[in-house]
């Protein structure tokens, strides 16, 4: 499907390979905390079927994130994760800042901003990764609509020129669907353009943290919010493209035969009103000022 995203778009192997180095970068910092190493026939690559590991592969190699470390280290790194994904006062999207960072919660040995860093590096990779699965989930979708009966990742295997020409037609068919993709593509490079920028940002030779950082990460961040922008403009013309489309109205006479089908109704006008509303997808006022006009126009028997 490589085409589907060529034009245009980036290609998914290449987000994937640069989002796999990524994320290999981020775990650097843990190694020196680990407390026993892997061996070395040691794989990261099983495909989620524990016999894929080698055989004499110890039982303790399959605890987080694949060896061991000790447990105030895994318990900082999960609390500390969690934060950078929920807190609303600090948002790795913003530019990487050292400062910034650490004033979020201070660190506590044996972590260091290396390992505060990588976890900031991580968060973007995962909710890069959330972006791309969506476009993979919604591509799904369409293929089992266009081969109902057939499962995905049979049609996909079997006939995988088959799945291009459909989401090739479905793209061209839909604007709203090429400008959708458009749009997952820049916050995928976004996110994995930050998620470099904190990791260069965790290389800096903390002697100089503050003279680096604003010459270091200036790349980075510039390309980062370069991306961002173009995220923002392209959701700001979907928007107006969207308000631009002519909305369906409702007239005194459709409320009027609204009632007249729905006599057992009128006991409850507010109710009745309210329903109206919903079914036409307008304001209840928009119903309150019809009703005024037909009872002006002595529609209303």
């Amino acid at each position: 499907m490589v085409g589907i995203w060529g034009r245009g778009f980036e290609p998914p192997a290449d987000v994937l390979r640069e989002l796999e180095e990524l994320y290999e970068r981020a775990l650097t910092p843990w190694e020196n905390l680990r407390t026993v190493q892997p061996p070395d026939r040691f794989t990261l690559v099983y495909c989620g079927d524990p016999a894929g590991f080698v055989d004499d592969l110890p039982e303790i190699y399959s605890r987080w994130p694949y060896g061991t470390f000790p447990r105030e280290v895994q318990r900082e790194a999960r609390l500390r994760f969690r934060e950078l994904v929920t807190t609303s006062r600090f948002s790795v999207d913003d530019h990487p800042n050292k400062h910034e960072l650490l004033g979020l919660n201070p660190i506590a040995p044996p972590l260091q901003f290396a390992h505060v860093a990588s976890l900031a590096a991580t968060v973007c990779i995962v909710e890069a990764l959330e972006k791309y699965l969506g476009v993979l989930e919604e591509w799904a979708r369409v293929v089992r609509g266009a081969a109902p009966g057939l499962p995905y990742t049979w049609v996909l295997r079997s006939d995988p020129g088959r799945v291009e020409r459909v989401l090739s037609e479905h793209l061209s068919d839909s604007r709203e669907a090429s400008d959708a993709l458009r749009l997952q593509t820049l916050e995928i490079r976004a996110k994995t353009d930050q998620a470099g920028g904190w990791l260069a940002l965790a290389d800096m030779d903390d002697a100089h943290q503050s003279e680096i950082e604003s010459a270091t990460t200036r790349a980075a961040a510039k390309a980062a919010t370069e991306t961002m922008q173009e995220v923002k403009k392209s959701k700001s013309e979907q928007a107006r493209d969207a308000a631009s489309k002519p909305r369906a109205g409702v007239t005194a006479q459709d409320w009027v035969q609204y009632l007249a089908q729905h006599p057992q109704k009128r006991g409850s006008m507010d109710a009745t009103m309210q329903e109206f509303a919903d079914l036409k997808g307008v304001s209840l006022s928009t119903v309150q000022r019809r009703h005024r006009e037909a009872k002006k126009g002595n529609l209303l028997s």
